[in-house]
């Protein structure tokens, strides 16, 4: 299996709960779709390597997922935005990465992190920031996830799969549904869930954002599931509207 930064997550929380836990990464059961729709979604990158998804959330800010960069030398870290290729595009380097201060890679808990860029982006079409929610979606919602992951569980990591970015239509779960799928581990106050039949994020994922389908406010950060796609477990996403004193700090 090829190697990922977010290997060490995976690992840590399969021992600590017994279940096959797998950082989300790549979109299962999705389409093709165009930058320009997605103008927020850029390539959170390790030494120029695709690794993880991300928003934009400010000229000089991004937002992704804690585990993406857990552990990592802030001087690996570049983002590629503007384009469907998560290989293309625009390169800005980070030069700060600010974690949760409260994230804890073993439970996956306040899975949150904020990415200062130089030089700031400028926006355009296919770069513009998204808008943050305020409140958790209402049961049943219908939401977006996009992103340059795998297409399905076990997929080995391709150059093609890279080439286009992909979204898909899942829907918000019961936050006590969700509790009692997962059982031992714990979906905490932070986490928020969604799910369709055969649809997900998966490897290479994370890190990106999942969206209200109607308004288009950012709702969740991809974090954890177990498998893609997996009718028994839905995916695991940070909480956007119960994280953002820190998103906004």
């Amino acid at each position: 299996m090829e190697f990922f930064p977010v290997l060490l997550i995976v690992i840590l929380a399969s021992l600590a709960t017994g279940t096959d836990i797998d950082v989300i990464g790549r979109i299962v059961g999705g389409y093709v779709v165009d930058i320009g729709s997605y103008p927020y979604m850029v390539s959170v990158r390790s030494n120029d390597r695709h690794i993880c998804g991300g928003s934009i959330i400010a000229p000089d800010t991004i937002l992704t997922a804690a585990h993406c960069t857990n552990g990592r030398p802030v001087s690996q870290f570049t983002i590629r935005c503007g384009s469907d290729s998560a290989d293309l595009g625009r390169v800005h380097q980070v030069y700060q990465i600010q974690q949760h201060y409260y994230y804890d890679p073993q439970t996956t808990n306040y899975d949150v992190a904020k990415l200062k860029i130089i030089p700031p982006i400028a926006y355009s079409r296919n770069s513009q920031p998204i808008r943050l929610s305020t409140q958790r979606p209402a049961e049943n919602a219908l939401l977006v996830v996009s992103g340059w992951g795998r297409l399905w569980q076990g997929m080995k990591p391709t150059s093609e799969a890279r080439q286009h970015l992909r979204a898909v239509y899942v829907r918000a779960m019961n936050q006590n549904e969700c509790f009692q799928k997962y059982k031992s581990k714990e979906v905490t106050s932070t986490m928020l869930c969604a799910a369709s039949p055969g649809k997900d994020s998966c490897q290479g994922d994370s890190g990106g954002p999942l969206v209200d389908a109607r308004t288009g406010e950012q709702y969740g950060i991809a974090s954890w599931g177990s498998g893609c796609a997996n009718p028994n477990y839905p995916g695991v996403y940070s909480s956007v509207p119960d994280l953002l004193d820190f998103i906004k700090s």
